[in-house]
């Protein structure tokens, strides 16, 4: 149990992070707008859109040299340890289990980052905001909103686990239903504010899976082989859903 909280913190910042970016990425670009920055030394005249990329740009790589400031972390007794191709044939083995899952949380993901590709695109186009506007708006939505759908369903699922139901599948379901209602009608609407509830819908329903995912592997997998397996979880849902989306 604590093992599947711990995770569930862990997965917030799948929303926090994007969430901020956009709150503070449309401030810095609203920002640069106003104080007319325009002008690179060496390449010539840019718009506030790339002068932005190139301040986050350098902002990033002055976090990058914090990396060598790291203490080397102590090594411990590595009996027992495996590898990911025993994890590989773990999950190939127990499938029944975790192709659902996989399928569930790239599917989930798919949605989350086509939030953040195209949805600012699509309300600029629908009724003309503009990115400095989307990104606060949208950004708070991810910091409210998002950490608020992890806990409900981790909440949820501790519930129905006690009752002695199978929590994880039952959320799993009525999450993904929320998210095809609010979905598919967030982009059919012509008002605003509907909208913009709509999309908080949206953003509830579809971290979730943060929290399903989170409690089936801290709960099913070998306690040897979770680390890796969400891991691998990660990377499938980063190709997939990312790539796809």
């Amino acid at each position: 149990e604590r093992q599947a909280r711990a995770f569930r913190v862990f997965r917030m910042s799948n929303t926090l992070g994007p969430g901020s970016a956009l709150l503070l990425g449309g401030a810095l670009l609203a920002l640069i707008a106003a104080l007319g920055w325009n002008y690179l030394p060496g390449f010539g005249a840019v718009q506030p859109w790339q002068m932005m990329l190139i301040i986050l740009g350098f902002a990033g790589l002055a976090l990058a040299v914090l990396a060598f400031s790291f203490p080397e972390p102590a090594r411990h007794d590595r009996a027992g340890a495996t590898g990911f191709g025993d994890v590989v044939r773990m999950m190939k083995a127990e499938r029944d289990l975790y192709l659902p899952l996989i399928i569930f949380s790239c599917a989930a993901a798919m949605i989350a980052a086509a939030l953040g590709t195209w949805f600012p695109a699509f309300v600029g186009r629908s009724f003309g905001l503009g990115p400095q506007v989307v990104g606060p708006i949208l950004g708070s939505l991810l910091i409210l909103v998002g950490p608020l759908g992890v806990l409900v369903a981790g909440s949820a699922i501790d519930l129905l686990n006690a009752r002695g139901r199978e929590g994880p599948g039952t959320v799993a379901l009525v999450a993904a239903a929320a998210i095809s209602i609010f979905a598919t009608l967030t982009p059919l609407v012509p008002s605003l504010p509907l909208m913009w509830t709509l999309e908080a819908g949206v953003i509830l329903s579809s971290t979730c899976y943060l929290a399903i995912v989170s409690t089936v592997v801290a709960r099913k997998a070998p306690r040897a082989m979770t680390a890796k397996v969400m891991a691998l979880l990660l990377v499938l849902q980063g190709i997939i859903g990312s790539g796809l989306s």
